[in-house]
């Protein structure tokens, strides 16, 4: 049995206009978690290595010089058993380091929604000539399913 593990990943940068949007929530097929974006996202499925389903839905907003995007992906039902805060703190700071994030803070809690890992940190962008320094967000859920998905 296969379940879904959604990573929710938000750059924002430090000075965002606020301007009317409309508001659009995102559940990829399956999901129990939703996650509402800024505006209507591109949505494409993808597979990693014929191994790994997922959905990706992405939303950038120039006028803000932002971007949304979540990922969900379908894991092994014995892969989210085996996930501890351990496997969490060393995947997400692997994860961080690869994105180049500097001052990565991450956390692990479990509760009724399931695993949760997240992790905050800054990256610097070049916006034309100028650099730009950002803050970086992930979180990261993993649940059994509490029905069977189809595969």
């Amino acid at each position: 049995m296969k379940i879904l593990l959604s990573i929710l990943l938000i750059v924002l940068t430090i000075s965002i206009s606020c301007q009317s949007h409309k508001y659009v929530e995102y559940n990829a097929g399956g999901n129990e978690f939703s996650v509402t974006f800024l505006g209507k996202p591109n949505i494409k499925e993808s597979t990693a290595g014929g191994y790994m389903e997922f959905e990706t839905a992405e939303l950038i907003l120039p006028d803000d010089k932002s971007f949304q995007r979540c990922e969900s992906f379908l894991f092994d039902e014995e892969l989210i058993k085996q996930i501890d805060k351990s496997y969490v703190f060393d995947f997400i700071g692997k994860f961080a380091y690869y994105q180049g994030l500097s001052y990565p803070e991450i956390h692990y809690e479990k509760t009724k929604l399931g695993k949760i890992g997240t992790v905050r940190g800054y990256k610097e962008l070049k916006d034309g000539d100028q650099p730009r320094v950002i803050t970086y967000f992930a979180k990261g859920h993993g649940k059994l399913p509490m029905r069977p998905l189809s595969p």
